[in-house]
């Protein structure tokens, strides 16, 4: 990253207490459009989920990873469900490990603004993770290879 980009070097908060090393998505973002957000809080990314809806419209696209998936399942999928932006890819971090049900405890996502980008809709079976596009955080460990649930 270089030229314009930003990095704040402040906790992201849902909410500013005025404290000085604390900053919300909607400050971090100002005026500024085209946004890419790359979100990686350790588990705190749930708290922030609603100032990413809040800013849809200046957002282009966001790579998040949500940590903790057997506790916070139902909080991924409300948020998929009502968010504008749509997924558009998926990949299991393999430093975590999977639970007796199969869900991993953290999976990275991308998510793109289907009002500034075409998106094409192809029904084509794809496996994951993408040879030559994922790869492993943790390089002496196995792949985990995304499943997807039938329902």
């Amino acid at each position: 990253f270089s030229g314009e980009n930003k990095h704040y070097l402040k906790k992201i908060v849902p909410q500013n207490n005025d404290k000085v090393n604390q900053i919300t998505i909607s400050q971090a973002i100002g005026n500024n459009k085209n946004i890419v957000l790359k979100i990686d809080i350790e588990g705190d990314e749930y708290k922030v989920l609603n100032e990413i809806d809040k800013n849809f419209n200046k957002i282009n696209l966001v790579v998040i990873e949500f940590h903790n998936l057997q506790k916070n399942l139902k909080k991924i999928k409300s948020f998929i469900k009502k968010t504008k932006l749509k997924n558009i890819h998926i990949n299991i971090n393999n430093y975590g490990k999977l639970d007796k049900k199969g869900i991993p405890s953290v999976i990275e996502m991308t998510l793109i603004n289907p009002q500034k980008f075409k998106i094409e809709n192809k029904k084509t079976k794809r496996n994951y993770p993408i040879k030559g596009l994922d790869y492993k955080n943790h390089k002496r460990g196995n792949d985990i290879k995304v499943v997807f649930d039938k329902k």
